[in-house]
Order: C-alpha cells, then structure tokens, then sequence
C-alpha cells in the first residue's frame, strides 16, 4: 500500500468515525466515509489490548496486504479499521473475507446513498 492511501492525522481518523457509516464484525469495526480525493485511504488502529507492538505491526501490515490484493484503491473513500482480539483467533482467510466483504457491502450502501 502506498503512502498517500494511508490516513495518518488524527483528525482524519476522527471525521471518518464521526461520519457514523459502520460495520461490525466479530474480528473489526469499520468506518467508511466518502472523500473527495479520487482515490481511497485507509486506517488502521489496533488496540494494546490485542496484543504486544510486535503482534500489533505484524495485523497492520497483514491488513495492508488485503488491500494491496483487493485493487479498489480507485474507489473515493476514507476507511478506518479498528480491530479486535477475535482477529487473532481466526485465519488469516477468514480475517480478509470478513474485512473486504464488509467493505463492498459499506461501499455498495455508499454508493445507494450518493445517487
């Protein structure tokens, strides 16, 4: 994933959350907002709770790779993933097909609400 399609201010973060456009499943919470940049940005947050700084980088770059295979980046939209401590539990399939599944759903809802 390259830079420019990662969200990194904290108020980027915040106006994504406060748009209030969410998923929830067993292993995240995901928050979509439309952005008008022309292409997609993501964030990530993973929380002390799920586990020590080794366990949390190595989900965040597992979470990036399922973007790097997903190839929607044209989509126009700012995504805020925050995970929970069942995405340890379950495989590294069963993470991605839950994760890009709520995901096209949130976009295709997104995509009713912009007509």
């Amino acid at each position: 994933m390259k830079k420019i399609n990662r969200l990194k201010k904290s108020s980027e973060f915040k106006q994504t959350m406060d748009y209030n456009f969410k998923a929830r499943t067993p292993q995240y919470l995901i928050f979509i907002r439309p952005n008008r940049l022309g292409f997609m940005r993501i964030g990530i947050s993973v929380s002390k709770k799920v586990g020590n700084a080794v366990t949390r980088v190595k989900i965040r770059r597992q979470i990036r790779a399922f973007f790097s295979i997903y190839n929607k980046y044209e989509k126009s939209y700012d995504i805020v993933i925050i995970t929970k401590s069942k995405f340890l539990k379950c495989s590294s399939l069963e993470n991605k097909e839950s994760l890009l599944s709520s995901i096209s759903s949130l976009m295709a809802k997104g995509e009713k609400i912009r007509e």
